[in-house]
This record gives structure tokens, C-alpha cells and sequence, in this order.
């Protein structure tokens, strides 16, 4: 604050000054006549620091019908009475009341009644009981309460169908003809080349996704020129294959970052990069399938919900991310095909799409 007021006059002296205007009579402008006054009128001071006995860390749709609210104490040797307040575009829609021990971080989870379905604000108010008796250091907390709000947008969001009827996990991709998928061969989808002068022995993907009551369901139709892929372990992205992040929506879970190859001939290998679970696949059924006739490889994955940390259902959101690897001689990957960034150059599971189970 002191530095600005200093900035302010000096500009004031300087812009008072007189000075030689053209044809060298003096001239002297002030600061009425300069357009920052207008700006220095309409400065107000920056408000002081709040300290309230707990502040709101994350608001978190996690699925169109269930909202999750991270919570922290600031006390630090006295409990506090909370109550927390959920609104929907100013409408209040749940309260909360609770306890919450000095430090505590608690995780308050708000089940509505109806399905969100179109861009909101959600907004969570805390108020609290204030002690009778605080520590000196706690005396100028401020216990009128305050409100965080976070804009969602539920537009933004990519849906995913259920299942009509099973589908078995064989690389043939006939069970998902008719279904809606995700194109990736636009310019713009082509990463690490010149779109110009690619030679694109890659084409292009389509990208299924489906679920039911217990799996998420992944298939990938890449048309591609030829397969190419002899590694192993985690060097199987290096090579024709297919690598996809899941982003759970739960506080603290970190992304699954997951590899799917056909390598060494007709051996399908995979490679786990991260996920709160380590053995993923162990509990999956994949299959990966090459056509030379028709100059595709087809993948083919489903995954359990309980091990993704995704409540299954109607409404479930999570982030979802793929990579189309291409190598065009043998000689290791040249180029990839991707949905959005985040996986391939680094992995930024905020960069994700996110996606909500319909039916």
C-alpha cells in the first residue's frame, strides 16, 4: 500500500511539472487533465486477510446427483461447531451441521435430490458457533462466516452411453457399430509433425467408450498403414499402441496412466504408468487385434468401477484422456494422434475431457 501511494505521487509531481510545449512556450499538465485520474478515483484499497475458523479447500462435482466438499479447520486447540450450507444459483439446496477438531480436513458430501443438467453456480456457506473463550492469538478471527463458490459447467461434458447388450472383449468391433465415438484425424489431432508434410501412415481412430453396472468399456479402431511394435515393459508406448489416462473426481485419488500394445509379433502387452490401484490390468480383459487386409488394429478393454475409485451409475463424471501411437518403420514412434494434451509430452490429468455416464 505504502509503495503505491508513493508511485501516485511521484506521478503527480512529474506529470505537474512545467515543460517546454511545440514552439517552445512552457506548458504545464496536471493530473485532472490525465486520464489515470480517472483510474486513481476508482482505486479502492485491497480488503484485509480474513482468518475464519475453516475455510472451504475444493468443491467437487463428482457425479450430476452427488457434490463433495473439502474442508479444513484452522483452529488449532479448539473444536468448532460448523454449519455448511449448499446452494445451488443462490437457491439453498442442503445444510450440514458438524463438529470439526483443530486441523481437521474433512471430506462433507452433498446427495441431491434431482440430477444437475445445465451450467450452475454451486456455492458452499460455512457459519459458526463462536467459543466463549478463544486463545489470545484466535481473538481476531473472524466467525461471521463466508462462502466459496465454483462455476460448473456442465455443457462442457462428453458423455458416455450405456451398454444395450454385453459386449465380448475379442477385438472384433462389430458389437459397437452404430454406437456414437470420438474422431481423432483432424490436422489438429496430429501431434510432433508438420500436419503439411506428415506422411500419415497413421489415418486416423475411432474412439468407443461404453459402461454398465460394473465396467468401463474402452475400443479403439486405428487405420494404420502398418504395426509396428518389439518393445517391452515401460517402453511399450514407443511403438504402435494405444496409452489413456482416467482422472477419478474423488479428492486425493490420483490418474490411472495405462499402455496397450500389440508387441512381438501377436503378443498383447501392457504397462501400467500410475493409478491408486498398481495392477489395474490384472483385473481388466483386453484383447488387441491386427487386420492387414483392412490395415487396422483394433483395442479392446473393459474396466471394473471399483477399482477405477468411479461410482458407477448415471450421472458419474471423471476425466478420460487417449494417445494413438504411430510407428512408421519400426525404428520407434514418429508421431501420435491425441484427444486432447496431458498424456503424451507430460502428464497433466487437468487437461483431460471430462465425461458423464448417461444412459
Amino acid at each position: 500500500m505504502k509503495k503505491i501511494l508513493i508511485m501516485v505521487c511521484m506521478l503527480a509531481f512529474f506529470l505537474s511539472v512545467p515543460g517546454e510545449a511545440a514552439g517552445g512556450e512552457e506548458k504545464v499538465i496536471y493530473l485532472e487533465e490525465y486520464p489515470l485520474k480517472e483510474a486513481l478515483e476508482g482505486y479502492e484499497p485491497l480488503p484485509l486477510h480474513h482468518i475464519y475458523p475453516a475455510g472451504v479447500y475444493d468443491i467437487t462435482v463428482v457425479a450430476a446427483d452427488r457434490i463433495l466438499v473439502d474442508i479444513n479447520c484452522h483452529m488449532d486447540t479448539q473444536p468448532v461447531q460448523v454449519k455448511a450450507t449448499l446452494k445451488i444459483d443462490d437457491i439453498p439446496i442442503k445444510e450440514k451441521g458438524f463438529e470439526m477438531e483443530p486441523q481437521e480436513s474433512r471430506e462433507v458430501q452433498f446427495e441431491l435430490e434431482e440430477m444437475i443438467d445445465e451450467n450452475c453456480q454451486i456455492s458452499i456457506r460455512l457459519d459458526f458457533e463462536k467459543p466463549e473463550q478463544l486463545p489470545s492469538d484466535k481473538e481476531d478471527m473472524d466467525f461471521d462466516g463466508h462462502t466459496t463458490t465454483k462455476d460448473f459447467i456442465f455443457e462442457d461434458l462428453q458423455e458416455i452411453r450405456v451398454l444395450d447388450e454385453p459386449v465380448k472383449i475379442d477385438g472384433n468391433l462389430s458389437e459397437w457399430e452404430g454406437r456414437p465415438f470420438f474422431y481423432l484425424g483432424e490436422d489438429e489431432d496430429f501431434k510432433n509433425g508438420d500436419p503439411d508434410t506428415l506422411e500419415r501412415t497413421l489415418e486416423q481412430a475411432h474412439v468407443y467408450l461404453g459402461w454398465d453396472e460394473e465396467y468401463l468399456y474402452l475400443a479403439v479402431e486405428a487405420k494404420v498403414e502398418e504395426h509396428f511394435n518389439s518393445r517391452r515393459g515401460d517402453s511399450i508406448w514407443d511403438g504402435d499402441s494405444i496409452q489413456f489416462g482416467i482422472a477419478p473426481k474423488k479428492p486425493g485419488i490420483s490418474d490411472f496412466n495405462l499402455c496397450l500394445a500389440l508387441a512381438g509379433g501377436e503378443q498383447v502387452r501392457t504397462y501400467q504408468f500410475g493409478g491408486p490401484v498398481s495392477d489395474l490390468f490384472d483385473y481388466s480383459e483386453y484383447h488387441v487385434h491386427r487386420d492387414d487386409n483392412e490395415k487396422k488394429t483394433f483395442y479392446e478393454i473393459k474396466m471394473p468401477f471399483e477399482k477405477l475409485e468411479v461410482e458407477p451409475g448415471e450421472g458419474a463424471i471423471f476425466a478420460f484422456n487417449i494417445v494413438i501411437f504411430e510407428d512408421a518403420d519400426g525404428e520407434g514412434y514418429d508421431y501420435w494422434l491425441e484427444m486432447t494434451p496431458g498424456i503424451a509430452g507430460g502428464t497433466d490429468p487437468d487437461a483431460f475431457n471430462e465425461f458423464i455416464l448417461v444412459q
